[in-house]
């Protein structure tokens, strides 16, 4: 292990880890932009990072040699992580640190930093303040922060959704290591303005400068353990990667931030001791190069993982009902009734239907199309993705990068296996676009059917209305008929007239005289009773005929308007 000494102007950043990105020694955005990333990384703190003093984060560091026990291992304190970046403390870089020098051991050939969490949804296993002494001491991009900020506590996942590709490159000879342009006493007061590197070099680090820094960050979906008897989960997954690499002596440094520890566990198996020999060499920057590409390559196949799945139970979740195949029996849960697929083939005859829908039902197939499209956008983002990784790669195929000689076949094939990832990915976004599609046409189908079985039950409280509007004339009629008669019957009953036989015993009497007079009086007060209501049912079906034609009222009311 070889120590070095640092700059003043990397050691002054370093103190001031806590201002992060504000104190980067060499950066790619204006000051109003880091100050930007500062002030939201700052409100981030409490829903991204665990309590402080709580680190569990996972270094895999490499030299010319081969990783062994020491050099892969999870940091848990904070006084093992600075030893971890700044090396061991002894009695003699003790004494050059008081008289103002830091005497560390210089990067690694190779590190893997692993930020986790224990799903998406909750804080990164790291405190805030681990955090910002990890990104200032590895100078990362500030871009990084918005793939890291995707994590944290969240109540619907939405971070999972979040999806950029940034690049930065500076691959031009390197004029000086460090510039004298931040003092000490700028850092002290927080003042980074411009010009204070013209490169990230760090030469007591051994970063020469001339490097490039990808940002990125790949979707995939895994099953999540259902509880006993509830139909199967999924869960989607997202890992934000930061990527940096010297191009003159080949220095690498991977940082991950994921939901859960299988990507460590990957990397793990990629670089461990049944790993291929051409996995584990770093003595040359050309070698460094080809396993990046192998991590490239890991971190895609990783991706594409569980999607075909996915997409499987996503259409067997629109075309059927979907029952988990461990159910004891149908009444421990609540079984998802709805079938589109009899939206399409049953029998939609008035009275022949085989199935009733409802509004829940078309709630029930919106939150599956809200699915599926959620889906697509991951699958597209994930193609995007890998679309920009190949095509930042092929840039550098070219005679200008100095690796090209040797590594030109080896960016020849990378990129090519990288395209055929591409190729995968952009034909299951199709299959996710055509359930998108259908879908949507059984969601309209299904608007159909119950715009159907609304006109029908209309139809029928319809014909059930007539049938009571008829016998409703019916009896009306007959009111009316009887109505004069019933009237003087009444009439003849009172005192006012009063027909009496002779003698006064309890005998009978007809009296031809009194039904006389009751016809003469009931017919025509029954004549006028019907004229009256012919006069009146004709004059209010004219009206109505008036106002449906000229579209105004068809009599004038002389009763003033509440409005005048």
């Amino acid at each position: 292990m070889s120590f070095c000494t640092t700059s003043n102007l990397f050691q002054k950043s370093y103190e001031n880890h806590k201002t992060y990105p504000t104190n980067l020694i060499y950066r790619t955005e204006y000051r109003t932009t880091l100050e930007h990333y500062r002030n939201k990384l700052q409100r981030a703190e409490e829903r991204l990072c665990s309590d402080k003093g709580s680190l569990d984060v996972g270094f895999r560091d490499f030299d010319s040699r081969f990783a062994t026990g020491k050099d892969a291992w999870n940091v848990n304190d904070m006084e093992t992580l600075e030893e971890r970046l700044r090396g061991p403390l002894t009695q003699s870089s003790k004494e050059r640190e008081l008289e103002g020098d830091r005497i560390q051991p210089k990067d690694p050939q190779c590190r893997f930093v692993f930020l986790w969490a224990d799903d998406s949804r909750a804080r990164l296993r790291v405190s805030f303040g681990a955090l910002l002494k990890i990104l200032t001491f590895h100078q990362v991009n500030p871009g990084y922060l918005e793939f890291i900020m995707s994590f944290g506590k969240q109540r619907d996942g939405r971070g999972v959704s979040f999806s950029r590709f940034r690049t930065h490159y500076y691959l031009e000879e390197s004029e000086a290591a460090n510039s004298p342009s931040l003092t000490p006493e700028k850092m002290k007061d927080g003042d980074n303005s411009a010009g204070l590197q013209n490169t990230p070099a760090e030469l007591g680090l051994g970063r020469s400068g001339r490097c490039f820094q990808l940002s990125w960050s790949l979707k995939t979906v895994v099953k999540r353990a259902p509880a006993m008897g509830a139909p199967l989960e999924w869960s989607a997954r997202s890992v934000g990667l930061y990527h940096q690499f010297d191009i003159e002596n080949g220095r690498t440094l991977w940082i991950t931030t994921s939901g859960r520890e299988d990507i460590q566990l990957r990397v793990q198996d990629l670089t461990g001791r049944n790993a291929k020999p051409e996995n584990i060499k770093f003595d040359t920057p050309e070698n460094s190069l080809r396993l990046s590409f192998h991590t490239h390559l890991l971190f895609c196949q990783w991706a594409m993982e569980g999607w075909p799945e996915y997409l499987q139970y996503l259409e067997e979740l629109v075309e059927q009902e979907v029952r988990h195949p461990n159910t004891p029996s149908p009444a421990s849960y609540r079984t998802d009734k709805l079938k589109t697929q009899m939206a399409l083939d049953g029998d939609c005859e008035p009275g022949h239907r085989s199935i009733q829908y409802t509004s829940s039902a078309l709630q029930d197939i919106q939150r599956r199309e809200d699915r599926v499209q959620a889906t697509l956008a991951l699958l597209e983002a994930n193609a995007e993705a890998m679309s920009s990784l190949r095509h930042f790669y092929l840039l550098l195929d070219n005679d200008s990068f100095p690796l090209h000689d040797a590594c030109g076949p080896s960016i020849k094939l990378f990129t090519s296996q990288i395209h055929g990832c591409i190729a995968d990915m952009r034909l299951l976004a199709g299959r996710a676009r055509t359930l998108v599609m259908r879908t949507s046409s059984r969601k309209n189908l299904v608007v159909q059917h119950l715009q159907s079985q609304a006109a029908e039950e209309t139809s029928n409280l319809a014909k059930a209305a007539q049938k009571e509007t008829i016998a409703m004339r019916v009896i009306a009629f007959i009111t009316v008929l009887y109505l004069p008669a019933t009237f003087v019957s009444t009439f003849f009953s009172t005192d006012i007239i009063r027909y009496q036989g002779p003698g006064n015993g309890s005998k009978f009497v007809f009296s031809k005289e009194a039904m006389l007079r009751w016809l003469q009086v009931s017919i025509p007060l029954t004549a006028l009773t019907l004229l009256g209501v012919g006069i009146w049912y004709f004059w209010d079906n004219g009206r109505l005929r008036y106002r449906r034609k000229f579209g105004k009222p068809g009599w004038t009311s002389l009763r003033p308007s509440k409005t005048a």
